[in-house]
Parts: structure tokens; sequence; C-alpha cells
């Protein structure tokens, strides 16, 4: 068991699609849980008039801050009922009661002036978190409104709002009520019915709503629209029918579970449990005779607070919240809206705003606002108050917001141990054992909203035996597979992908041991199945870093890198064990790793799980060999005119391949014949103005001047999806022969190094007689922390080209 997050870290390769999906799921792990939002809610875009099935509200929820997010949307729905309502027609109708219904009006319009089509991404339907303006950033879920939605001008409340999201049952809504407009004035509708003609109950309600009418087909991006409560409703069973009519409607009721009091003229929010309740009220001056009253109850019927409506809640003296008056936020043109409403009431009457808050109520399921009479046998109290706006926060969003919290602070230690030093401590299970694993899920269907939960399990066994063979185990070797002339002087790697390879065999009861044979039967001390033999094992196996990185690791340390999460760069993803056991020259060699019970010694006979056959040269190191070609006695060769810029100039820039290079010298007057036996320095010269000058200089060596070796590199694959790469083995030269950098102007471009690299062709400018030239050798520096490897140089010609000796 690891501490990986995917369940396929290496299989799946590196590729745009890959990455684009990390940075989808992981990209946000240093975001913070979004706050609790509350959710306000108006009724400016539900129908006109009464409701028999009461009022399902869409809110705007308080937008999240940049840089959260959060696991689910605010709760936006909020149903408002009466309290009286059966849901029997012929029962309400006999009761005389006047519904509650939604009232209102065209309202000055005190809005944006910059053009809606700036304005279109400002607003956004459905989806969940902060709305990001910036393409390829988060929070593009939902989609934007069109420049000529109907709705965004009635969304969109000044020109300095921030983006907001809108639930897409608002939306609905808004485009619902936005398309089907009154066409008729109170002029227009009083002469429709006189013509006997049907008439609408929303035209009849915009026509005459008592606070200002609408012209015919006028544009009503400004309106604000209230809740008027209901009235009569004070228990009374019947007000216009007999005694029988009474008994039928009172069992009817008893039937229902309608029950009246302790309030009259009593709407009902189903809140649920909340934080923060905030109502905004119009009403007419405070009266002791009648005071409008807020209960809070639980799911049973219980009340949990009672409070009415005091002096202390008017607005003013009482300030309104600073969310609801922010103009770059989305709540303040509804607020506005909701108060120009009420200046066009007071032309009717003394209404006065009240806020009234409460909260908090975990245990709420309700809330009644409804009016107390201090005595019954008063009048019925005739004028209706409205409820003009709701803002709620409920305990669902600060549970969210726990949940989140700790999901958030999890994956944050998730992702910390899988990019940290600990990320290598991987748990290994019993071999040939049998496993559950349990799994138990809880979800929501998005749909409809049903909530299951379920557990399943999961069962496997474990491979009763160790891996049979270690290649897919290791990254590369020193000396590669068949590499020859190795220097004997240097001890052989072996590099792990893996941090664990010892832990891994060691949950079979194996050890890991490297066994070396020579072909001379001369093997190295310890290989013969003594003590000497070297372990792998913690002892031996050292870190190596994390260069190469699984696909799956490597594209989430893109996307996180310089974020939130420390990423260990000393965290190990490679081992590498060093064999210092000194190696005879002109000797072949087959490195073995086996596998043995632990405490035992290999022989021989073992069979092994890893090999690689290699031979070694006649130096130790690359010193010794620089040495060797140091002391050389240096040769000229004069060619005819021409020859070397005919036959020989065009390898420049290019390998020679096969016996080509051989046949060009050839063709120069060169009596060159196979591979180099013995070490030697050749000046070729050719005649010129005045005597001869050198084009060429010929180095023979009786080992290989460059060496490459198979180094692992990431590379594109090009049978994959776009961007998708893989790790390869790929040679690279590790030594090479070039000029000092004090020669190198003197030089046409690199050596040229024949087949078999005990060769090289050095083609000189026309400047170079009469110059010091001089050429190295390079041992290329390895960065990478499995085989970090210094640069190293050491010169091996040095020569100053002044004339030919038969000059002389």
């Amino acid at each position: 068991m690891t501490w990986d997050l995917d369940p396929a870290p290496k299989a799946i390769e590196t590729s745009d699609k890959r990455t684009e999906t990390i940075r989808d799921r992981w990209q946000t792990v240093c975001d913070d849980a979004a706050p609790p939002a509350a959710v306000l809610w108006t009724f400016r875009f539900e129908p006109l008039g009464p409701s028999t099935s009461g009022w399902d509200l869409a809110g705007i929820a308080w937008p999240d801050p940049d840089g959260t997010r959060r696991s689910g949307t605010a709760d936006a729905r909020l149903f408002v009922h009466e309290k009286w309502r059966s849901g029997i027609a012929w029962v309400d109708a006999a009761r005389g009661i006047v519904p509650a219904m939604v009232v209102g009006g065209a309202v000055p319009c005190i809005r944006r002036t910059r053009p809606l089509r700036d304005l279109a991404e400002i607003v956004r339907v459905g989806g969940r978190g902060p709305v990001m303006r910036e393409e390829g950033a988060g929070g593009r879920d939902g989609f934007s409104l069109a420049p000529d939605d109907t709705v965004l001008a009635a969304l969109v409340g000044s020109d300095e709002v921030k983006p907001f999201r809108v639930p897409e049952t608002l939306h609905a809504k808004a485009l619902a009520d936005m398309t089907a407009r009154p066409q008729r004035d109170q002029f227009a509708a009083i002469a429709a019915l006189g013509r006997g003609e049907e008439v609408s109950r929303a035209d009849i309600l915009g026509a005459f709503s008592p606070v200002g009418t609408l012209v015919a087909g006028e544009k009503r991006a400004c309106e604000a629209r209230v809740l008027q409560s209901p009235q009569l409703d004070d228990g009374t069973l019947v007000r216009f029918a007999g005694p029988l009519k009474e008994k039928l409607v009172k069992e009817a009721l008893e039937k229902a579970g309608i029950v009246h009091g302790p309030l009259d003229d009593t709407l009902v929010l189903e809140t649920a449990g909340f934080d923060r309740l905030r109502l905004l009220l119009f009403l007419t001056p405070i009266d002791e005779a009648a005071t409008i009253v807020i209960r809070v109850l639980d799911e049973q019927g219980n009340e949990l607070e009672s409070r009415p409506v005091t002096f202390d809640d008017l607005v003013p003296p009482r300030d309104l919240p600073e969310e609801w008056t922010r103009t770059d936020m989305p709540w303040a043109a509804g607020i506005t809206d909701v108060f120009a409403f009420l200046e066009a009431e007071k032309r009717l009457g003394r209404y006065r705003a009240a806020l009234v808050e409460l909260g908090p109520h975990e245990k709420a399921a309700r809330v009644e606002i409804g009016v107390k009479r201090s005595d019954p046998q008063l009048r019925p109290f005739l004028l209706p108050y409205y409820l003009a706006a709701i803002e709620l926060l409920r305990l669902s969003e600060r549970l969210r917001f726990d949940h989140d919290t700790t999901t958030i602070d999890r994956e944050r230690e998730i992702v910390t141990e899988s990019l940290g030093p600990a990320s290598t401590d991987n748990a290994f299970l019993f071999p040939s054992s049998l496993y559950r694993c349990r799994l138990s899920w809880a979800g929501t269907r998005k749909s409809s909203g049903k909530a299951r939960q379920g557990e399943q399990s999961f069962w496997f066994r474990t491979d009763a035996e160790a891996p049979a063979r270690l290649d897919s185990f290791v990254l590369m070797t020193s000396p590669m597979e068949g590499e020859t002339h190795y220097f004997g002087g240097e001890p052989p790697r072996l590099v792990f992908a893996t941090a664990d390879i010892d832990r891994l065999y060691g949950a079979y009861g194996k050890e890991l041991k490297v066994r070396l044979q020579a072909a001379s039967g001369r093997h190295p001390p310890g290989q013969d199945g003594t003590a000497g033999q070297i372990d792998i094992s913690a002892a031996t196996l050292a870190g190596a870093g994390s260069l190469v990185l699984s696909p799956f690791e490597d594209a989430l340390v893109g996307v996180l890198d310089g974020q939130c999460i420390p990423i260990d760069g000393g965290r190990t993803r490679q081992t590498v064990v060093v064999i210092p056991i000194p190696l005879e020259p002109f000797t072949d060699y087959i490195m073995d790793v086996v596998a043995v019970p632990v405490g035992q010694h290999a022989t021989h006979e073992t069979p092994f799980i890893y090999r690689r056959h290699f031979s070694t040269g006649g130096h130790a190191t690359m010193t010794d060999f620089g040495v060797s070609l140091g002391g050389l006695t240096v040769g000229h060769r004069a060619l005819q005119a021409g020859m070397t810029m005919t036959h020989l100039a065009p390898f420049a820039g290019r390998a020679p391949m096969g016996q080509e290079l051989d046949e060009a010298f050839a063709r120069a007057g060169l009596d060159v014949d196979g591979a180099p036996r013995t070490p030697k320095v050749t000046v070729l010269w050719e005649p010129a103005p005045g005597g001869s000058r050198p084009t060429a200089i010929l180095v023979d060596a009786d080992e290989p001047l460059s060496r490459a070796r198979l180094y692992p590199e990431s590379v594109p694959d090009p049978d994959g999806l776009p961007g998708t790469r893989r790790w390869k083995l790929v040679e690279k030269e590790w030594l090479g022969f070039q000029p000092a950098a004090a020669s190198a102007g003197l030089i046409e471009g690199e050596p040229v190094i024949a087949p078999g690299g005990q060769r090289a062709l050095i083609l000189l400018r026309s400047g170079a007689l009469g110059s010091r030239i001089q050429l190295e050798l390079v041992r290329r520096p390895f960065s990478e922390p499995y085989l970090a490897v210094a640069e190293e140089r050491r010169i091996v010609v040095d020569l100053q080209l002044s004339q030919p000796p038969w000059e002389e």
C-alpha cells in the first residue's frame, strides 16, 4: 500500500489530457473551504396574485471569495406558504379568508450604465464556487447569459457588481416572468372587460397594482414584488355560510390536520436549521393591540423562540446589514427595489420597514410570521403586512463548511505525504494472503435530491512468490548491457526505479545479492558463495533523488509547484547500489542479481533474476586512458592538393557509416586499414603557396575516444494523445573527444568519430598553420542524482603546427 493518490500512477502515460484531469482534480487543493454562504430571497420573479400551493422561491447565494471551493451549492430553495390552507378547494373557498398574494409594480430604475454586452459574463447560471472570469481558471462550470438575454438586465444591478451565480431555477423563473408580461394598462383592462374579452389575473393585478401601473408593452426591468400577508385568518371557520357548512368545514379541517393559532394571518417559512435568519417586513405603526410576532418551531411543532417586532427593529433607526447595501454584490439591487416599493406604499398608508434577526437554531424546521392580538374581540386587523426579503444562513452550510475544511485539510495532508519524505514508507502486505477491502459510501442524487448510502466489499489475494524478474524495477546500469572497454577501476552501479526494492523481496523472506563472474574464472573476491557478496539492502542502497517520476506524480508536481504544498526535493524515488569490487582488465563479466532466502549466500548455480554482460578494457580510469594517449609519437603525411576538401571534408557535421570513412581515406591517399591497433597521431598536410599547410589531424586510440551509454529520458510518444510522453532509455555520450576551448576556433566543426570510436578525424581551418592545437577527453557531467558525475577534462593531444618535418 502506498501514498499514491491515483489508482494508475504509472500505467497511464503523461499527456495533455492526463495533466488536465489531474489539474481539474488537484489544482484547488490549496483553496480554502468557501465560508458558509447565506441566501437572499425576494418575490421579484414570482407570479402576481395568490397561490394555492405556496411559493417555491429561488434565491441568490452570497458569492464565494476567490481562491475557495465548495463540495456543494448553498441550498437556494425556500418554500413559503399559508398556515390556514387545507389544500381542499371548496373548504378554503368557504372560509372567507383573503389569501396572501404577491403584489408589486414598477419602481424607479437606478441601475447600471454600461452596455449589457460588457456585463454578460457577470452572471453565471448554475455551477458552484467562485466565478473566475479568466479563461482556464476554475469556476467555469454553469453557463453565462447572452447579452440579449431578457433576464440579464433584471439581475445586474450596477456597473461595479462582481461576478455571481444564480441557480438554474431562478433563471427559469425570471425567464418565464420576463417573457409573460401583462400587455394592458388599467384603461385597456377595463375596456377589455367591458367588451367581454378574457383578461388574465396577471393583467388585472399588474394594471391595478396599488404601487403604480405599467404602460402597455413597457419594458419592466425595474420592478418590485412583495408578499402580502393573508387577512381575516383569525380562526373563524366560515364567514358567509350556515351551521351545516360550518360543520362540514370543521370536519374537513380536522381531518386535514389544520389547527389555527396562536397567530393570525400567518405565513410559514420552511427554513430547516439555521445559524441566522433575517426578515425584512413592511408594516403599519406598531400597536399594542396587534403585534407582528415571529415564532421558530422544531419538526414536532415545539416553539424554540417567539419574539415580537419592536420599535428597535424599525429601519431607521436600525441600519441595514452591510451585505444588503454593497453595490458590488448581487443583493443590493433587490433590496433597493423593495424599498422603492415601500416608498410607493407610503402614499397609501404609514408603512415602515422592520428588520428582524433570529438564530442560531439548529433544530428549527420552520418559522411562522403572524399577528398576535391582545383582545380577540377587537375588529380584525384589516391592514396587511408585507414580507419583502428573507436572508437565511442555514445550518447545512455550516456543516458543509466544516466537512469541506476537514476534507481539504485531509487532502493537503495526503498530498504533502505523497510528495514528502514519508512517501517512500510504503506498507507491504503478507504474501499468499486473502484480503478484503470494505468501502462505505453515501451520496445524494442531484436530480431528485434523494440520499443513499451503502457498503461494498472487494476481495483479492496477494502473490505467493516474489517477482521472478527484476528488469521492470531497474532504471539503468553502469555498465550497460553489452558495454565494452569499461573502466575496471570504476565500481559498477545498479540504479533502481523504486525506493524499497529490498523491502519488496524481504516481504517474501528473500534478500538480494549481486554476483559477479569473470569469463577467466578469476571471479572477484566473495563471488563464490562466501560472505563477501554484495547485499542489496538498506545498508548498501543509497537514495538517488526523484528525477524520474511516475506520470501521475510528474503532472501533480507541475500542477502544485509553487503553491501551498511543500514538495520535498530530497524525497527518494530512485535508489542506487554501488559495487566496490575491482575488475580485471580485458575481461568479460556477467553481473547477476539473485534472490536467496534470508541469511544464505548465492552460488554460481543460484538462478538469476537480473543479468548484464560487459567487458573491461585495458585502462582502469579515464585518467589512465588519457595518460596513454598523452605520450604518443606524432607522425606526418603529405596529401595531394585538395584531397582533404574533396574526400574528407564532406564528413564534417555527420557521423560516417560502416566503411565509408576508411574508403574516403583510401581515395585521399592514406593507407588506413581496419580498426587502430596502436595509439598514434598523424598530421595531414597539403601543398600551399610558400610551403605546406595542415588540413587535418588523425588520432588513433587503442580504445574508443567517444563512448555512449543508455540513460532514461522523457521523450514524446508520436503514437499517443497530444502531449503524451514516456520514459525511454536513450543513448547519450558520456565520454567525448573534442578540441580544447583555446583551439576551438581552428577546428572545422566537431571531430569526425569513426565507427567503433577508436579513430577521430579533426578537420582544420585554413589559418591553423603556426598555431597550437589541443585536443581533450571530456567526461560529460550528469546532474541526475542517481548518477551524479562531475565534468572531467584531460588534454591528450598538444601540437604546435609549425611545418612538416620534410620542410625543416
